[in-house]
């Protein structure tokens, strides 16, 4: 699942993509989405997570379905395994499609692969071994 912060960045991508730039700021995201550009900087600080009410103008941004980002945003608070495990259903239904989302974006964000820092590279094949185990996890879950 993505967290927080991929959720932003994301964000932050297929905005900059509708508006026909190269790339925005945290600031100018915050006020696309009609926050304070201070809860974004808690958020990266993972001092707190999005609120429930903000999900489907993040989903929006995102591209994603409301539910997928729900999910996302839900199992960084949740700590009941039950719960975890309910969240891990809903995202495994959205999961393909946010999958080869995370993989392009992670081909696109390096110019020269040759070139790019190494813990990036960790950083996008282990977001997409996230989201392959989430949904094994919630298979696992069902049985």
């Amino acid at each position: 699942m993505l967290t927080t912060v991929d959720l932003i960045d994301l964000a932050k991508r297929r905005t900059a993509a509708r508006m026909g730039v190269a790339s925005i700021t945290d600031y100018r995201l915050a006020k696309v989405l009609g926050i304070s550009p201070n809860m974004i900087a808690t958020w990266r600080a993972r001092k707190s997570h999005i609120s429930s009410p903000l999900v489907p103008r993040f989903a929006e941004a995102c591209e994603l379905d409301a539910a997928y980002v729900f999910a996302c945003v839900e199992s960084e608070r949740a700590k009941d395994p039950d719960v975890l495990a309910l969240l891990y259903r809903i995202a495994e239904k959205f999961s393909t499609a946010a999958a080869v989302l995370l993989v392009c974006i992670a081909i696109m964000s390096a110019p020269d692969m040759a070139h790019a820092d190494p813990l990036y590279i960790m950083r996008s094949v282990l977001a997409v071994s996230v989201l392959a185990g989430a949904a094994e996890y919630a298979r696992h879950a069902q049985k």
